[in-house]
């Protein structure tokens, strides 16, 4: 899709990061046009407790209707993804590399279940393979295609964090996830943002609520 074809991702669009051309593979297209998309981002490898809170907020997102937007990466990511699959609603993915290309690996169930239920979006043409840079791209596009971004779980110099500064670049709603007692370190980045008033703390029972009195 080009800037000027009628589906490309419309928030993505009306965002100083959207790509001249972006790739597209999934059979929800439709969603890419939906307003109400939320980014859901966080650690590879997060806690149990924020395992849960990934989960929670994703199925209150899909349920509220909102398309749930994240990089198919490994821990919380791949979690928002399929408890969004798992609620019965579409979802969509911003990848880092070709649409045809599965990365990470392990994603290849998820990414199976997104094209047939959802869509796989990237600005980097087919059989291109990732690297830091591109991940790093992936970041700002999904944040780019949100109205407000959620992070579950984050150190201060977790990869979560480039895109919480491309949330602020582009004056996007931020939200994270209070700290779990006893598991300060692997939440340092939610501390210190919810400390500097970086971002509102937020929690699966009132995530969609606080979103929707953000961006209305």
């Amino acid at each position: 899709m080009t800037l000027e074809d009628p589906e490309y991702p419309s928030n993505l669009k009306d965002s100083d990061a959207a790509p001249a051309i972006v790739y597209v593979l999934g059979s929800a297209v439709d969603m890419l046009r939906e307003r109400n998309a939320v980014a859901i981002v966080g650690a590879r490898r997060p806690v149990p407790a924020a395992a849960d809170i990934a989960r929670g907020i994703a199925t209150a997102f899909a349920r509220a209707g909102w398309v749930v937007v994240s990089g198919m990466a490994e821990g919380v990511d791949s979690l928002a993804h399929t408890a969004c699959l798992e609620a019965g609603w579409a979802t969509i993915a911003f990848l880092g590399s070709g649409v045809d290309v599965t990365y990470p690996p392990s994603a290849k169930p998820l990414r199976k279940e997104i094209v047939r239920r959802g869509a796989l979006i990237s600005e980097y043409p087919f059989g291109m393979h990732t690297n830091e840079n591109r991940l790093r791209r992936r970041n700002t596009l999904t944040v780019g295609h949100s109205r407000a971004l959620v992070v579950v779980q984050s150190a201060t110099d977790g990869g979560t964090m480039n895109a919480v500064r491309a949330a602020e670049r582009m004056g996007k709603p931020i939200f994270c996830v209070e700290p779990p007692p006893g598991s300060e370190n692997q939440f340092s980045g939610n501390a210190e943002l919810l400390k500097s008033g970086r971002a509102l703390p937020v929690s699966p029972r009132d995530a969609v609520t606080a979103v929707l009195l953000s961006v209305n």
